[in-house]
């Protein structure tokens, strides 16, 4: 190190201060930290003596014993006590002083308050020990310079501040004095404030920033504000944020709320349900005449203000905003603000931060910006939209039961009124598919239930329409007809009915003529011949002739005829069928009889071929030529030689076999007649 304490004068001395007389044990030095005894390494010795290769620079080192960091640390800062105590003119560091706020939570919040660099002559200076020492500046202040560690000096009133060195470098040890006092002068944490003529006035701005960090934090309980005890730390913070949130309402201009919408709902007689919205979007409000905590009848609202929307759009009324942070409004409270007809307006504190940690600035801008985080308690202007729309589901719901009461009575009267007049509404209706309040499809079940097939069918439906409308415009019917039959052309369905609309023509417009009658003629004309062919694409199905005589009955007749029906077709179809029946039944005759003169001649040739091929082989044996000559012999041998045949079998054979002989029958005619008579294998022998 390149300091050492001398022994006299307990003051600070830096190695190049030395002569050469006083090296070694001379210098009479001592460390501050351990008080061991220095010794002086080339005292005396020029710059040019010690930078020569091989030479040590000029330094202090413990007689006995090593030296360490505190050893160094302390020096340090005994050094530029020194040179600090010494100089003429000084340059301090600016003082910082950092204050701390406990929240409602425990946590704790810090501000720090900086002044200014101070710069100053010092006109005198006056030491109090070796550690400690007072400088009187040229604005009269006092400042007392000490090392870090020293005990509490007294203070009586004449020292204006104390500033402590704390050098935590030990290589500060071996800088010079230029180099360690332009340094100490810049590095601030090296000087160190206890006490400053500004501390008064930096201590509070440090409590005020710890205080608004924690008020940011929503931590700070507002000073009007006493919190019972025995409260838990939570609780604490939503008495603190209740009551910041009443504040910020109180200190606001304009809020942005919620609209507020709902609906009216009912059900008629019959089930349906009929509904009406109501409401207004979200708007701005201009609060004045803002009161916390003032009664207001039974109730204490947490806010009670004059509101005006700032559109213009409703009128300027009061307005009570309570704030819920763990308890909302209860519906009995609900009710009693409705019974007083005032607005009120619910701020959910559970939807401020969304989530998240919110601070103060965005806690108010969440308060006055966001509508979400609010809801209508009650609002009067939503009672009144209420009631206008329950009006209109009420009068929608009379007007659509009395209309349900007329739909009721008339399908009634469709399964008990006169079926004539019914089956009219039924054409009415087919042709005008747009009447209100009726329904085709009701009046055809009806008349299906009444036993007429085929009225919800769609197809023919169609067909009664067009039959209808040709009926009731005689001028058009050519035309109307003619569109009819080329339609029903064109789809494969419905050119069933073309044969009706065909003959239709000549029953209600008779002995008409032109290009379009003659026309429907020719068309009709081939659709019968189809049908009188067996054909069914063009043949009316009977099923539907009932209704169609009930809504025609001048159609009666022609429906009754058969010409151009399924019947037609099937009778021709069954007609043709039994006809192919007999020329296949006579076909099969013919072939039988062809196949069993083919299977007789081919019978015979085949017998003719056994018998020569019989004759080749065999004869009978003539009398006199040997062997066995009476028929008795025959049998016995026989006898002999198949102990295991029928007897009976055996006897009539062999007398058969000598009754041909005798008769002179050929020997293979009679093996073939015993073969097919006797089934007996004649080929053993």
């Amino acid at each position: 190190m390149a300091w050492a304490l001398r022994i006299h004068t307990r003051r600070a001395t830096h190695i190049s201060m030395l002569s050469r007389a006083e090296t070694g044990l001379a210098c009479e030095c001592v460390c501050p930290a351990c008080d061991g005894v220095l010794q002086a390494v080339n005292a005396g010795k020029t710059a040019d003596e010690y930078l020569r290769p091989g030479s040590k620079r000029p330094f202090f080192r413990h007689h006995t014993g090593q030296q360490g960091e505190g050893c160094l640390r302390r020096i340090a800062q005994w050094a530029a006590l020194e040179l600090l105590a010494t100089r003429q003119e000084l340059v301090l560091p600016a003082p910082t002083f950092r204050r701390h706020v406990v929240g409602v939570s425990g946590d704790i919040y810090t501000g720090d308050a900086t002044g200014s660099v101070y710069r100053a002559r010092v006109l005198e200076r006056h030491w109090i020990d070796e550690q400690a020492a007072t400088l009187t500046l040229d604005d009269g202040r006092v400042i007392m310079v000490c090392l870090s560690g020293l005990q509490q000096v007294a203070r009586d009133g004449r020292v204006d501040a104390v500033i402590t060195i704390d050098i935590d470098d030990p290589l500060v040890s071996t800088w010079g004095p230029d180099e360690i006092l332009a340094r100490v002068q810049l590095e601030d944490r090296w000087l160190c404030w206890d006490s400053h003529w500004d501390e008064g006035e930096l201590g509070a701005l440090a409590l005020e920033e710890a205080k608004q960090r924690a008020r940011d934090a929503l931590d700070l309980a507002p000073e009007d504000l006493a919190l019972p005890d025995g409260l838990s730390d939570l609780q604490r913070s939503e008495s603190v944020l209740h009551a910041v949130l009443k504040q910020i309402l109180a200190e606001t201009q304009r809020l942005h709320v919620p609209g507020f919408d709902g609906f009216v709902e009912r059900t008629t007689r019959a089930g349906q349900t009929i509904r009406r919205n109501y409401g207004c979007p979200p708007f701005e409000l201009e609060l004045a005449n803002v009161r916390l905590e003032t009664r207001l009848g039974s109730i204490v609202p947490d806010v009670i203000c004059d509101a005006r929307d700032t559109r213009g759009q409703k009128p300027a009324a009061e307005l009570m905003v309570e704030v819920a942070v763990t308890h909302r409004v209860s519906p009995a409270k609900a009710s009693r603000i409705e019974a007083m007809g005032i607005a009120c307006l619910e701020l959910d504190a559970s939807l401020l931060a969304s989530g998240r940690t919110i601070r103060l600035p965005a806690l108010r801008q969440a308060v006055q910006a966001d509508a979400s985080n609010k809801r209508w308690i009650f609002h009067p202007q939503a009672a009144e939209l209420r009631a206008a729309a329950a009006a209109l589901v009420d009068g929608a719901i009379a007007a659509e039961n009395e209309r349900a009461e007329r739909l009721e009575a008339r399908r009634a009267w469709f399964m008990t009124g006169p079926l004539e007049e019914v089956v009219g509404a039924y054409l009415v209706q087919a042709r005008h598919t747009t009447s209100v309040g009726i329904d085709v499809a009701e009046i055809a079940q009806a008349l299906e239930a009444r036993g007429f097939r085929g009225a919800t069918d769609a197809a023919l439906r169609n067909v009664l329409a067009r039959l209808a409308s040709m009926r009731d415009e005689p001028r058009r019917a050519i035309v109307l007809a003619r569109l009819a039959i080329d339609a029903a052309m064109r789809d494969a369905s419905s050119r069933k009915w073309v044969t009706l609309l065909a003959d239709a023509v000549d029953v209600f417009v008779p002995g008409a003529g032109g290009v379009d009658a003659n026309a429907i003629r020719s068309i009709g004309s081939q659709a019968h011949a189809e049908v009188a062919a067996g054909k069914l694409e063009c043949a009316r199905p009977r099923a539907f002739d009932a209704l169609i005589a009930t809504a025609f009955p001048e159609l009666a007749g022609l429906l009754a005829d058969p010409r151009g029906s399924v019947d037609e077709a099937q009778a021709f179809r069954v007609m043709a069928a039994e006809q192919l029946r007999e020329a296949a039944q006579v076909k099969a005759q013919q072939e039988a009889a062809l196949e069993a003169e083919e299977k007789e001649r081919r019978r015979a040739a085949a017998r003719e071929r056994q018998l020569s091929e019989l004759n080749a082989k065999f004869r009978w044996r003539k009398v006199g030529e040997g062997g066995i000559r009476k028929p008795e012999d025959s049998i016995r041998l026989v006898k002999n030689l198949y102990p295991f045949e029928n007897p009976t079998q055996i006897n009539g054979l062999i007398d058969a076999a000598w009754a041909a002989r005798s008769a002179g029958v050929q020997l293979a005619e009679f093996i073939l007649i015993a073969l097919r008579r006797r089934r007996c294998p004649l080929t053993r022998r």
